[in-house]
């Protein structure tokens, strides 16, 4: 079903998916990440560099958003698990108004916020992410937090730039807290547009190109951190990172022409080490 549907978005990036074994809890289970089989990173100038470790360099506390590392789960959720996600996309890619959908206990996934004001708010089921343009439920980081589930009637969406994006909603109801928050192992998995647009991504490697100024107030640079093609980080200006650096990251996967992206508009989404 997730390659079907996120091939309406991106069909040239698709590769095959499947689902992990059912556990009793379709939402997954915690799980550590997987040890990556080393690769060699590259600094800028394509030489080896040793001193940045792809793969397991995350210490077992640091979760990035997420409060709890240990809601943390690497096994997507059982593919039963359908909150109506694959529905809004469809009808976002279709653009034929097939508004009203119901979105049923989704996972909080991510977040970031602006003026104490949750601003872009991610949600996952066992088809993919969902991006919401949150700023029309006026919700703050203590109303919302990963791992909570929710439901809501979504009432707009769109392409933006390419990506599906929930653009009104209204009926935004919390009904648990404290459940499985699905992030890729990106240290040993393939990471791709076509199959984890919207998904958080956790992974450690090296900025090993500047792509220079990507817009308001932006600085772009190349990140290789596992055995897929590396994706562009996006971080402001002034933000203190260098070619060379050694990157921890747990952050949603965005897009820019069909090119994975990380836009860090979270602090806590990256540290250096």
């Amino acid at each position: 079903m997730r390659q079907s549907l996120l091939a309406i978005f991106f069909p040239v990036l698709m590769s095959s998916f499947g689902c992990d074994a059912a556990s009793e809890d379709p939402r997954g289970t915690n799980a550590q990440p997987g040890q990556a089989t080393e690769l060699t990173p590259l600094d800028g100038d394509g030489e080896v560099d040793i001193d940045c470790q792809i793969g397991p360099a995350f210490p077992d506390y640091w979760a990035g958003a997420i409060d709890d590392p240990d809601l943390i789960t690497y096994d997507n959720y059982d593919e039963s698990f359908d909150a109506g996600i694959s529905d809004v996309l469809i009808a976002i890619a279709d653009g034929d108004g097939a508004f009203p959908l119901q979105v049923t206990d989704a996972i909080v996934s991510n977040f970031t916020e602006r003026e104490q004001r949750i601003e872009l708010l991610w949600l996952v089921d066992a088809s993919g992410g969902l991006l919401i343009d949150a700023g029309v439920l006026a919700l703050s980081a203590e109303d919302v937090r990963p791992g909570d589930a929710v439901t809501l009637t979504v009432l707009e969406g769109e392409l933006d730039f390419n990506t599906p994006t929930v653009t009104d909603v209204i009926d935004f109801t919390i009904n648990s807290t404290g459940n499985a928050v699905y992030v890729v192992d990106g240290a040993s998995v393939d990471v791709t547009v076509g199959e984890h647009l919207n998904t958080n991504i956790r992974a450690s490697g090296e900025l090993i190109a500047s792509e220079g100024s990507c817009g308001g107030g932006f600085s772009c640079y190349t990140f290789r951190f596992g055995p897929g093609s590396p994706a562009t980080l996006r971080v402001r200006d002034g933000f203190g990172f260098d070619v060379g650096d050694c990157i921890d990251l747990l952050a949603p996967l965005g897009q820019f022409g069909g090119t994975g992206q990380f836009n860090i508009d979270n602090n806590n989404w990256v540290s250096t080490y």
